[in-house]
């Protein structure tokens, strides 16, 4: 459903950003469009699986490997995190979900800056770490999470805010040079409120030394600019040491765990396939695509319409009942 209505409506949304908009849309947003209509599409290219045991051949569509529209490679991406997370990161001890919500004049700034959603990250989960830390009780023990910020709310709108997994204990060293997990009890509402107050508090004062941040006199007009926030909102907001990066998994792998299907089983005998060569050169795959009989071109896209359509009266009442 999604890809038919890009496909239908895309020409005509992209001819009234440059009609009706004060600056034309980024160039990495019109790719993402272009790019989602290509995926897994064979006419882009592919690659040859074949399979020793029976000879057969199987073609595998690319993938547009974006994240803000495609649900596939978004699913993809997901997962594939999750398995770093749970297979390579976290250790098998209790974990403790924290959220934090930047206030909504905050959002905007954190969207655009990278800096900034980088500094909230780090603040709140060290502040979740010393909470944790006195917590256990234990003397030079450490404690570890990750941060997963998020950009969007239910409804796809601008919502930067933070989901941070941390270990819900403390690692202690032993003297044999292992490391002894401590579970901490669980936090009290005045500990959260004392984590939120902490945040707000480290968070004033990175943005106020970092040029984000300006008072404004009492009874002015709060103007938010792009990269400024107010003072007075910021009274609205209620790391571990841990930040960890891994490898991706081979791609076989990940197309398996996230949707359950192993691409390179062969569909005629079940052995395994192996990937023969990558296909990219448009004359080659227009030349197999054609000896196979398969549709060798793009899909063909709705041409742009005139936006300034009248609606038509189906008529039905606003008042009918």
């Amino acid at each position: 459903m999604l890809y038919g209505l890009v496909r239908e409506h895309l020409a005509t949304f992209l001819a009234e950003t440059e009609r009706s908009y004060a600056a034309p849309l980024p160039k990495y947003v019109v790719d993402t469009f272009d790019d989602y209509l290509a995926c897994g599409d064979v006419a882009g290219g592919f690659l040859r699986c074949h399979c020793e045991g029976c000879r057969h051949d199987v073609l595998v569509a690319f993938s547009c490997k974006h994240r803000g529209l495609c649900p596939s490679c978004g699913a993809r991406r997901m997962c594939n995190e999750a398995v770093q997370l749970v297979d390579r990161v976290l250790p098998n001890v209790p974990v403790r979900q924290w959220v934090l919500s930047l206030p909504w004049e905050l959002r905007r700034l954190a969207a655009m800056k990278p800096g900034v959603i980088g500094a909230m990250d780090r603040i709140f989960s060290e502040e979740i770490a010393r909470l944790t830390r006195r917590l256990a009780g234990i003397d030079g023990a450490q404690t570890g999470s990750v941060g997963c910020p998020q950009m969007f709310g239910g409804s796809l709108n601008l919502h930067v805010h933070f989901h941070t997994i941390a270990a819900d204990g403390v690692f202690e060293k032993t003297d044999a040079g292992g490391v002894r997990f401590h579970e901490a009890p669980p936090s009290s509402r005045d500990d959260v409120a004392e984590v939120a107050q902490r945040v707000r508090d480290r968070a004033l004062r990175w943005l106020r030394r970092h040029g984000h941040l300006v008072a404004l006199p009492a009874g002015a007009v709060v103007a938010v600019a792009p990269t400024m926030i107010s003072v007075a909102h910021w009274g609205r907001l209620e790391e571990g040491a841990l930040f960890a990066w891994s490898r991706r998994l081979e791609w076989a792998v990940m197309m398996k765990r996230t949707f359950g299907f192993n691409v390179l089983r062969c569909p005629r005998c079940s052995g395994k396939m192996r990937v023969l060569s990558t296909i990219t050169e448009p004359p080659v795959v227009r030349q197999i695509l054609d000896h196979l009989g398969v549709r060798a071109s793009p899909l063909p896209r709705a041409p742009a319409r005139d936006p300034d359509w009248e609606q038509i009266d189906l008529g039905f009442a606003a008042d009918a009942a």
